[in-house]
């Protein structure tokens, strides 16, 4: 009776055993994510640069740091740049107080250059990055 109990004690303690290995495995073999993602509050689109300025002058004053790019001939404000979105979120408490319409906004991107001003938090080079690509660049 007591081999029988050790063989299935061993039986089931190699399983456990071979079915870690197995998953930790694949898990070193899984590629990781290569897609960054950016989430933003979109203050607005203005044809005239002045307009522009004079929201971006306000969102400093709110202690908000704004952020544009352009598309065509048009100017886009944004602000809140995060990686998590979390910042983005809690300043839109802001931007209703102070009476501002946004637009919530998640750039996703598989761009190493896009990464790495991301990760750096180089935020102007992450416009520019968005404004090239607005051209098809």
């Amino acid at each position: 009776m007591n081999k029988k109990r050790s063989v299935i004690f061993f039986a089931l303690l190699l399983s456990c055993l071979f079915s870690a290995i197995y998953v930790i495995g694949f898990m070193m073999i899984t590629p990781q994510s290569t897609i960054t993602r950016l989430s933003m509050n979109q203050i607005g689109i203005y044809q005239n640069q002045d307009n522009a300025n004079k929201v971006m002058e306000s969102l400093t004053a709110m202690n908000l740091k704004p952020y544009s790019y352009q598309q065509d001939s048009l100017t886009i404000v944004v602000c809140s740049l995060s990686e998590d979105g979390v910042k983005t979120k809690a300043d839109q408490t802001i931007l209703v107080s102070a009476g501002y319409a946004y637009i919530y906004k998640e750039i996703e991107s598989k761009d190493s250059a896009f990464k790495e001003a991301v990760k750096n938090q180089d935020f102007e080079k992450v416009m520019e990055l968005m404004q090239n690509q607005g051209k098809g660049n």
